[in-house]
């Protein structure tokens, strides 16, 4: 393994609120190729968490094999007046599902499990159930891609709240169920990736902490980093906090494989660094075909084919040639944002967080570092995403809630762009309704309660991710968290499944037959 992943030299810079320890501006400034000066380049970053008022930001990048070069300024903990140093750790939320996924590819590495098995034959007593499609569809492979059917999910346990963490197994036995077909769509899954957790667990013998630091954490350097593991701060880190500037309280969470680990900007970019070695061979931890295993693309996130997610990555294709393409995954929980960006054929990897629940300083953060880098590289907006499709029809069923029964659901696309939701006899509030990729369609609802304890604690909307088979719609709602209320936690999903209200069609057409043929003008009869 090349020694720089061993002890890779850290660039320390003054905060903006003073008091950290400084290397001597410019001693290591050759060491990254920037093409402008780099005192500009942190003084934009200053100037990012002033212009957008948030506590605080740790940026770090390396290129090739140069020291590794971090930037922090601001507060990590604004009650305390702590500054953000290099060595101030955050939480990555979502951008710990490649380093999951890299944790699974391990071990398939090593042969302990094959990444197109079952995944429910490297689970205990607790297994995948499927509601659409079979148990046996939903491979590794397939919840490392976000395409098991799984839903959402995600729960989040408080300091002092009585509401306690589920095991593994619990979560697993309870949400753990394909809602839709496996195979058959991409599905972002946060309860996906707690079952790939739960396997790393069983197959290696080691908690998913200690398979963590053992396999990779500890050989890499990486020593910031580790799993939240109760609702507590980790020692040292920035504290999250909401937009109006609350501190959030301390959160565990059930699927720490989706958003439990944290670590410093610098140990990211060290991984980041360590998967584009094994993309080049050069890794002596993972083999290059496992790496290239995980960049295969498995399915757009988006209908315009320019993001695909791959086994624990999004690959972003850029430039005419794809001689701009980006390998990148984002993370957002209560208080906390982050960003890891690799671009391969430029070697370089940027990560940038903030103890804040915005993105935009993240994204200045990120451009600031890469257009002293690498200019060329533009930053492309997304289209848009309509509705297609004529669903003008009136469709009924249930709402599977498992051991809280069965609960009446309505939906009726009168006019396709906005349908009439009604969840047990009670109308909803749509606020959006759109297509999404494999011909599903996302309809977001307000103002319906679930009667369900894990739902009733929160404040939340419904979401539907439904797909049209014949007379059927197919498919779950999630009662999604609304970020209203500080201790408002949790995604949780139910199968759904509805049908065409064909005999009541047919008899309304009868009826406006009739009126027709009694009344002159097409009018009924007085």
């Amino acid at each position: 393994m090349p020694s720089r992943h061993l002890a890779a030299t850290v660039l320390w810079t003054l905060c903006l609120t003073g008091g950290a320890p400084d290397a001597p501006r410019g001693a290591q400034a050759a060491d990254m190729p920037f093409r402008i000066a780099e005192d500009r380049v942190r003084d934009r970053i200053d100037r990012i968490v002033i212009d957008e008022g948030v506590p605080s930001i740790s940026v770090a990048a390396v290129k090739g094999d140069a020291p590794i070069w971090v930037h922090a300024t601001g507060l990590a903990d604004k009650e305390t007046g702590r500054a953000a140093t290099p060595a101030t750790p955050y939480r990555l939320a979502s951008v710990s599902k490649p380093i999951t996924a890299v944790a699974a590819m391990l071990l398939a590495d090593r042969g302990v499990i094959d990444i197109d098995a079952p995944a429910n034959a490297y689970l205990g007593a607790r297994k995948i159930v499927a509601h659409a499609g079979r148990a046996d569809d939903v491979t590794v492979r397939r919840l490392m891609s976000h395409r098991g059917g799984l839903p959402l999910h995600y729960n989040l346990i408080h300091a002092g709240e009585a509401h306690t963490r589920r095991s593994l197994d619990e979560t697993i036995a309870r949400y753990g169920k394909a809602m839709l077909p496996p195979g058959a769509t991409h599905r972002y899954s946060n309860v996906g990736y707690a079952v790939l957790e739960r396997i790393i667990e069983i197959q290696s013998g080691q908690s998913y902490d200690a398979f963590l630091r053992t396999a990779f954490f500890t050989p890499l350097g990486m020593t910031s980093a580790g799993v939240v593991t109760a609702p507590v701060h980790p020692k040292g880190a920035a504290i999250p906090y909401t937009r109006a500037g609350e501190r959030y309280p301390a959160y565990d969470m059930d699927t720490r494989g989706a958003g439990g680990v944290f670590m410093t900007a610098r140990d990211l970019v060290a991984f980041g660094r360590f998967f584009n070695d094994a993309l080049d061979g050069k890794s002596d931890l993972l083999s290059q075909s496992a790496a290239r295993t995980m960049m295969e693309m498995q399915s757009p996130t988006e209908p315009d084919d320019l993001e695909w997610y791959t086994l624990g990555w999004v690959h972003e294709l850029r430039g005419e040639n794809r001689e701009h393409d980006t390998i990148y995954h984002l993370g957002s929980t209560p208080g906390v944002r982050a960003e890891l960006w690799l671009y391969p054929d430029a070697d370089l990897v940027v990560a940038t967080l903030v103890n804040e629940m915005s993105w935009r300083p993240l994204k200045r953060a990120r451009e600031a570092v890469v257009a002293a880098i690498l200019p060329e590289i533009a930053f492309i907006p997304y289209p848009g995403i309509h509705i297609a499709g004529d669903m003008r029809a009136r469709w009924t069923g249930t709402a599977d809630l498992g051991e809280d029964g069965r609960l009446p659901v309505t939906v009726e696309f009168q006019n396709p762009a906005r349908p009439r939701v009604t969840v047990g006899g009670t109308a909803a509030a749509v606020t959006a309704v759109r297509t999404i990729a494999d011909g599903f369609i996302s309809i977001t609802a307000t103002g319906v309660p679930l009667p369900v304890a894990d739902v009733k604690r929160q404040n939340y909307e419904l979401g539907f991710i439904v797909r049209p088979d014949g007379d059927s719609l197919t498919g779950y709602v999630a009662a999604n968290r609304i970020a209203a209320r500080l201790r408002d936690s949790g995604n949780f999903s139910f199968p759904v499944r509805l049908e065409r209200a064909v005999e009541q069609e047919k008899a309304q057409r009868q009826e406006r037959t009739l009126g027709h043929a009694g009344a002159p003008g097409g009018r009924t009869a007085p």
